[in-house]
């Protein structure tokens, strides 16, 4: 889906099981981004010139929650200027039925569109995560030790946060070889000041070279960036 340009209004804020608060928009369906991809968010009138990282945690009819702890000024009925969708997401083989999820983000949260999807189509899915996993959907397996389920997975989802990727090999330890035999996506969170591959900022070393991730990403082929390292 390309980007697009319109207006989104803050119709909710409210605490995630996490304790984290959340905002629901309320937008055009041509604006909300799928589960990995981000919408880039300004309140117009004010101050801020950067625009705020969205992701969805949640994807309504009507527009989605994301994790991203409100400003001050975003409060219910308030209009954002959004650009979105933003990027690549997950793309997990229509054939897969296994799903592993693995978050090494500071929430799980953003891999639930994709829990949603999978299980929505009867795909069995678990998940590990570096924090632990509270308010899930009740079909889901939560699971202590990701290198048990390798084996049984045929497709790997990691949301990696913004951890460096030079580290990606030493966090995925055991796993780096079941990786690379597996389709695995991995969503690597980066500042997006542009979201349209002007600026350069995003840029991430991959297999092959350097790509802006607001263009091949946030979400990646695990295989060309673990390669790269």
């Amino acid at each position: 889906m390309a980007m697009q340009h319109g207006l989104g209004e803050v119709k909710s804020i409210s605490i995630d099981p996490y304790g984290v608060r959340r905002l629901e928009l309320a937008c055009a369906s041509n604006l909300i981004p799928s589960a990995g991809q981000v919408s880039l968010a300004l309140l117009p009138a004010t101050e801020q010139t950067i625009r705020f990282r969205l992701y969805p945690t949640e994807i309504l009819k009507t527009g989605f929650v994301s994790d991203w702890t409100p400003e001050p000024h975003w409060l219910p009925g308030a209009s954002l200027d959004l650009h979105g969708p933003v990027g690549v997401g997950f793309r997990p083989p229509s054939q897969a039925a296994k799903w592993l999820l693995m978050s090494f983000a500071s929430l799980p949260s953003r891999l639930i569109p994709l829990i949603q999807r999978g299980l929505e189509d009867g795909v069995s899915i678990s998940l590990w995560s570096d924090i632990g996993v509270v308010g899930m959907p009740k079909d889901l397996e939560i699971i202590n030790s990701p290198e048990d389920a390798c084996d049984w997975a045929d497709y790997l989802a990691i949301d990696f946060g913004s951890h460096p990727v030079e580290s990606l090999s030493e966090r995925l330890a055991g796993l780096i070889e079941h990786a690379k035999s597996l389709p695995s996506d991995i969503l690597l969170d980066t500042d997006l000041p542009c979201g349209f591959g002007a600026c350069d900022v995003c840029s991430v070393r991959t297999r092959k070279g350097w790509v802006r991730n607001c263009l091949a990403g946030p979400v990646h082929n695990l295989r060309e960036v673990l390669l790269s390292q």
